[in-house]
């Protein structure tokens, strides 16, 4: 996948900040590239999984925390247009 496409990827996550004001306290956030980077990956690689259940396994995994539903949606819905390109 091309670096434009997980860069809009990653300016999703970040507009969406699903770690709200806790995202200040993490030092090596880097504005959720990696997240970014794992999500695409994963949705990619793993045979069956959806893109919503990437997002939610590798957010929820990486910082501990439990998503909600309509905003994973949300994010979903904008981050699979982007992959669709």
């Amino acid at each position: 996948m091309s670096n434009k496409k997980e860069e809009e990827v990653r300016k999703i996550i970040a507009d969406w900040n699903p770690l709200g004001e806790k995202s200040s306290t993490i030092k090596d956030l880097s504005g959720y590239k990696y997240e970014a980077m794992d999500i695409m990956s994963s949705f990619k690689i793993v045979p069956g999984l959806s893109l919503k259940d990437a997002i939610k396994s590798v957010i929820e995994g990486a910082f501990n925390i439990i998503l909600d539903e309509s905003e994973l949606n949300t994010i979903s819905e904008k981050i699979s247009k982007i992959l669709s390109k």
